[in-house]
């Protein structure tokens, strides 16, 4: 019998690397990207690797500018 995980609600402390991805809007191999080079920290556990989402908020605040599309604005 296959169960299937469940769906990670907003109370859940960690996330699939696919699921902090998709929660933050970019690719599951980009994440993993910023796992491997320890950019983003990430745990295993078994064959799953998850992210504490304490540490995907931390991430994304460490990149936060004051206009993510200011740059696109100056080449108009």
């Amino acid at each position: 019998m296959n169960v299937r995980p469940a769906e990670p609600g907003p109370e859940s402390i960690a996330l699939r690397v696919d699921d902090a991805a998709r929660a933050i809007g970019v690719s599951g191999r980009h994440l993993r990207d910023f796992i491997k080079t320890g950019e983003l920290p990430a745990a295993r556990l078994g064959t799953a690797v998850v992210v504490l989402r304490s540490d995907l908020i931390a991430f994304l605040e460490a990149r936060r500018t004051a206009s993510p599309t200011a740059g696109s604005a100056a080449q108009r």
